[in-house]
C-alpha cells in the first residue's frame, strides 16, 4: 500500500454495508453439465495446493438459471461448481495460505453496480460468506453518470488486515479527473472501513494473498470438458 500507512482501530472499523448474502454460506450451487462448460468464457485456473482444490473460473454469460462468474472446482476426482455471487462478475481472486480462496465481484452488465461484493472461503472452497463493499457517495453525484470504481490493489494478511484501493474516473463538466480511495478491514473482510479519499495513486501493498493468474490450465480444462462429454449427466450435485 502507500508509503504512509493507514492504521485503523477497531472502533473506527464501519460496516459499509457488510450484509452476509445468507448466513451460513452465500454460493449459488450449479449443476455441471456439458451446456454450462460450452458456454463458459475467459477460463483462468488454480492448479491446487494441499487445502486448496484446483479450480477453475470462468464468466457464464448466458444460462436459464445463473450469470455472472462461475467457479468449477476438483475433488476427489469430481467437478463441481458454483457463483460467489450470482450475476456478478468476478474482478479479482486470490489464494491466501491455508485454505483460503477470497474472489472479489460487482455488476458490470447493464452499467456498473454501487459497489464490491467479497467472497471469502476459509475451508477451501467448501463453504464461503460474502460481504457488501459500497461505492463511496460522491459517485454518480447529483446525477447518475455511470461512475464506479476500478480495482487496483488488493491486500490481505493471515491477522485478518487487508485493503482495496480503487479509482474512479469522474466527469464533471468539460474537465476529467481520477479519484482514488482507500478501504481498510482488521476482520478478513467480514467488515470494512469507510472508503478515505487519497491524494493521489499510492504505492502497491504487501500483501500474503496471492492473486489467480489470468490464464487457462489446460490440464484442468481438459479434464473438466471430459467430465461432462462421457457423461451429460455427470457431476450434477446440489452443494458444490
Amino acid at each position: 500500500m502507500p508509503s504512509m500507512r493507514l492504521i485503523v482501530s477497531a472502533t473506527m472499523m464501519i460496516s459499509l454495508a457488510a450484509t452476509i448474502a445468507r448466513a451460513d454460506d452465500c454460493r449459488s450451487p450449479v449443476t455441471v453439465t456439458k451446456a454450462i462448460v460450452e458456454i463458459s468464457q475467459g477460463f483462468t485456473g488454480f492448479q491446487g495446493s494441499q487445502n486448496i482444490p484446483a479450480f477453475l473460473q470462468a464468466s457464464l454469460p448466458v444460462s436459464e438459471d445463473h450469470r455472472g462468474a462461475i467457479v468449477f472446482n476438483k475433488r476427489d476426482g469430481k467437478w463441481a461448481a458454483f457463483l460467489p455471487m450470482d450475476g456478478e462478475t468476478a474482478v479479482g481472486t486470490y489464494v491466501l495460505s491455508p485454505a483460503t480462496v477470497l474472489v472479489l465481484t460487482m455488476i458490470t452488465s447493464e452499467g456498473p453496480g454501487g459497489g464490491w461484493t467479497l467472497f471469502r472461503s476459509d475451508d477451501g472452497l467448501r463453504t464461503g460468506r460474502c460481504t457488501s463493499i459500497v461505492f463511496p457517495e460522491l459517485l454518480n453525484k447529483p446525477t447518475y453518470n455511470n461512475e464506479y470504481l476500478e480495482l487496483r490493489y488488493f491486500s490481505m494478511q493471515p491477522s485478518g488486515r487487508g485493503e482495496i484501493v480503487g479509482s474512479a474516473l469522474i466527469q464533471r463538466g468539460s474537465k476529467d479527473r481520477t479519484l482514488w480511495f482507500r478501504y481498510t478491514t482488521i476482520d478478513g473482510g467480514r467488515t470494512w472501513s469507510r472508503p478515505v479519499r487519497l491524494s493521489g495513486r499510492p504505492a502497491m501493498p504487501r500483501s500474503t494473498a496471492k492473486p489467480v493468474a489470468k490464464r487457462d490450465i489446460p490440464t484442468l480444462h481438459k479434464s473438466l470438458v471430459d467430465s461432462v462429454s462421457a457423461s451429460p449427466s455427470a457431476n450434477s450435485t446440489t452443494r458444490p
